[in-house]
C-alpha cells in the first residue's frame, strides 16, 4: 500500500473507522515518511448533523496538525437528476471529490477506512444480487491510488484502539437505521449469521481473500490468450472473436467478456452479472445483426463472425461533434447526451460541477460546445500556465473511449470548460481567464444537465434490438 514518501489523502467521515485511519496514519506518519492530508465530503443529507460532522473534522484534523480538506455536494439532486440512490449518487460525488483532492495536492494514495465488518456486508450484498468470481472477492485492499489499511481490522478492534488513545468520534444515525441493503444486512443478517458462526464475519472475509487471489491467477494465466480474443479496433470499439469465444469454457467466456467490456467503459461500474450473462446469451445466437443495449451507453452486435461493443454512438464519435450555443436559450448535444442552457445575468454565482459563470465582456468569440481536436491547450483554474487537454485527460485517467465524448464549452477557438457533471464523467475543470468575478455585472451563465433520450438523435442501424435495464 505504501513504499514511503507518499502524499496520502485520508478520507474522514468522522465515523470511529475513518478516524481511526487518521489516527493511525498520523502516528505512522514519520515512520513511514508520509506527508498526510483528511479529505471530508459534507453530503448535505442530515442537516445539522452533518455540519456538526464537518467542524468535528476539522478540529480533529487541526488538533492533529495535519492539513484538511471540506467539500459539499446535492447529494439529493444529484440522485433525481440521474435517478439513482441516494447511497449510489453520494458514492460518484464522494469519489470525485477524493480523486480531486488526490490531484490539487499531487498526492499519490487516497486511504479509506473501510474494515473486516464492511467486507463480508459486501460480500453478502453482492451474493443476494448475484456475482461472479471478482464479486465475491469483495472490495480489494489497493485498487488504483486508492487504499484501504484497516480492511482486516474488526469493528471492536477499531473501538478499542481508539478507546486507549482516548480519540473521540462521531456516530452517523442514518447506520442505525434499515433503509438500504447494506444497513439491513448489517443490523438484521449479521446478527443472525453469528448465531450459526460467531466468527461469521472473519469467514466471510477470509473467503472473499481467497476468491480475489483465484480470480487475480485466473486472469493471469487468461492474460495469454486474451490477444487472440479482443481487438480493439479504434478508441471505445472491441470485437470478440465467436468462434474463439465459443471455445472456452463458460466461465472463462464471461470474464473474456468483462474484459471486453472493461476495455470499452473504462471500468464495470453499472455492469452487473446479469449484464454479463445478456452478452453471453447475445454470443450464443444465431445469424449477424442482434443487438443489445446495457447501462452506460454500452452497444453489442453480432457481425459476420464477431461480436462488436461500443459506445453509443459510434458514427458521431468517429467524427467528432461541434454546435454552436444558443444564448440566451438551451442547445441539445446528443453526442454528449446534454443539454447546455445559457443566459445573461448580472450577478456571477460560485461554480458547480453543472455550471460556472464567465464575463461575457471577455469572451473571445462565438459559443459552442463540441468534442476534443488535435492540440487543443486551456488554462486550468487552479494551475500555472497552459496544459494540453491530451494531458490533462491522461493525467486524469479518462478512459480512451470517454475522451471523444466529454464536451468543451468554447468561445472561438479558446477552451472554456472543460464540462463535467455526468456519472461516467471526469470531474470537469474551468479556464481561468474568462471566468466571471463578483465585480462583473454582464455574467454569462452556464449550466448542463443530461438529456433524458439521447439515442432519439441518433437511429439505430438494422438489426433486431432488446433492451436490458
Amino acid at each position: 500500500m505504501l513504499r514511503g514518501g507518499e502524499t496520502v489523502v485520508a478520507a474522514v467521515s468522522g465515523g470511529p473507522d475513518s478516524v481511526a485511519l487518521l489516527h493511525a496514519l498520523h502516528a505512522l506518519a514519520p515512520e513511514l515518511g508520509i506527508a498526510l492530508h483528511a479529505a471530508h465530503f459534507h453530503h448535505g443529507l442530515r442537516g445539522a448533523e452533518s455540519e456538526e460532522d464537518a467542524r468535528f473534522v476539522e478540529d480533529l484534523a487541526g488538533r492533529l496538525g495535519v492539513p484538511v480538506h471540506v467539500g459539499r455536494g446535492d447529494v439529493r439532486g444529484f440522485a433525481r437528476r440521474h435517478k439513482v440512490s441516494l447511497q449510489v449518487a453520494g458514492r460518484t460525488l464522494r469519489y470525485r471529490f477524493l480523486r480531486q483532492c488526490l490531484a490539487d495536492v499531487g498526492g499519490q494514495r487516497v486511504a479509506l477506512g473501510h474494515i473486516l465488518e464492511d467486507q463480508a456486508e459486501t460480500v453478502l450484498m453482492r451474493m443476494l444480487r448475484g456475482t461472479g468470481l471478482h464479486g465475491l472477492g469483495g472490495i480489494p485492499p489497493v485498487r488504483g491510488p486508492l487504499i484501504r489499511p484497516l480492511l482486516e481490522v474488526s469493528r471492536a478492534e477499531v473501538l478499542a484502539y481508539l478507546e486507549s488513545h482516548g480519540v473521540p468520534f462521531r456516530m452517523d444515525s442514518s447506520n442505525a437505521q434499515p433503509v438500504c441493503l447494506r444497513n439491513r444486512i448489517r443490523l438484521e443478517l449479521v446478527p443472525l449469521l453469528r448465531t450459526y458462526n460467531p466468527r461469521a464475519v472473519e469467514a466471510l472475509a477470509r473467503t472473499a481473500r481467497l476468491l480475489r487471489e483465484e480470480a487475480t491467477a485466473m486472469d493471469t494465466l487468461l492474460g495469454e490468450r486474451l490477444s487472440a480474443l479482443l481487438h480493439e479496433e479504434g478508441e471505445g470499439h472491441v470485437a470478440l472473436d465467436l468462434e474463439a469465444l465459443s471455445s472456452l469454457p463458460p466461465g472463462l467466456r464471461r470474464r473474456v467478456l468483462r474484459e471486453g467490456v472493461r476495455r470499452v467503459l473504462g471500468g464495470l461500474d453499472g455492469i452487473s452479472a446479469r449484464h454479463v450473462e445478456a452478452l453471453q446469451e447475445l454470443a450464443d445466437r444465431k445469424g449477424t445483426g442482434s443487438r443489445l443495449s446495457l447501462p452506460r451507453g454500452l452497444e453489442a452486435q453480432r457481425d459476420y463472425g464477431k461480436l462488436r461493443l461500443a459506445r453509443s454512438f459510434p458514427h458521431a464519435l468517429a467524427r467528432g461533434f461541434s454546435r454552436p450555443l444558443a444564448v440566451p436559450g438551451t442547445t441539445a448535444v446528443p453526442e454528449a447526451g446534454i443539454l447546455v442552457k445559457a443566459e445573461y445575468t448580472d450577478r456571477a454565482e460560485a461554480w458547480t460541477e453543472t455550471a460556472a459563470c464567465f464575463d461575457a465582456g471577455r469572451l473571445p468569440g462565438p459559443l459552442g460546445v463540441r468534442s476534443r481536436r488535435p492540440g487543443d491547450r486551456f488554462y486550468p483554474l487552479g494551475m500555472q500556465g497552459s496544459k494540453r487537454l491530451q494531458d490533462f485527460f491522461v493525467d486524469r485517467k479518462v478512459p480512451r473511449a470517454l475522451r471523444d465524448r466529454v464536451p468543451l464549452l468554447t468561445a472561438g477557438e479558446q477552451i472554456l470548460w472543460v464540462m463535467g457533471g455526468l456519472p461516467e464523467w471526469p470531474k470537469g475543470r474551468l479556464d481561468r481567464r474568462y471566468l466571471a468575478d463578483a465585480r462583473c455585472t454582464h455574467v454569462l451563465r452556464v449550466q448542463v444537465t443530461p438529456m433524458e433520450n439521447p439515442a432519439c438523435f441518433h437511429p439505430h442501424s438494422p438489426g433486431r434490438s432488446s433492451r436490458h435495464p
